[in-house]
């Protein structure tokens, strides 16, 4: 299976959510540029969470996604116990 993936010498261009010119086929990291793109590996860090964000946004309904400060307080409390 090959991929027509937009590409900019010879790295894959990605829009602000990591996302490529493919819907639903995101990329991070080395291998990607956009606007500003800045060639540390802490860049790299920071694009994967948003690259997951947008990615579960496509499989959980949007209004899941609003929660109270409350309830992302108990979230975190249950998540300190693991």
């Amino acid at each position: 299976m090959v991929l027509d993936l937009a590409a900019e010498r010879n790295l894959i261009e990605v829009d602000s959510m990591m996302e490529t010119n493919i819907k639903g086929v995101y990329a991070i990291g080395d291998g990607v540029t956009y606007p500003g793109k800045v060639a540390l590996i802490a860049a790299g860090f920071g694009e994967a969470p948003t690259a997951v964000t947008a990615l579960a946004k496509n499989f959980i309904p949007i209004s899941e996604w609003q929660c109270t400060a409350l309830q992302w307080g108990l979230l975190n409390e249950k998540m300190s116990l693991l």
